[in-house]
């Protein structure tokens, strides 16, 4: 089985290696690709943090094309 690294990028390393057109390609792609039906886009999931009057949310998602799945975390 093969072995691959969780990498983690923070907001300086991302702005020194994307940029604008690039970023606006990559959306584009996967936006087509989402539409040929070669993403996997589950519903969101919610962790109700009613104590602090939040919530986490995750996003994950995997697009055929990019060979990568990545997730959203938002609270």
């Amino acid at each position: 089985m093969a072995r691959y690294k969780t990498l983690i990028l923070d907001g300086k390393t991302i702005k020194k290696i994307v940029t604008m057109r690039g970023a606006i390609r990559a959306i584009e792609k996967g936006f087509r690709l989402y539409g040929e039906g070669k993403a996997q886009m589950p519903p969101k999931v919610y962790i109700d943090l009613c104590e602090c009057g939040g919530d986490f949310r995750a996003m994950p998602a995997y697009v055929e094309g990019f060979k990568a799945c990545g997730i959203k975390w938002v609270n």
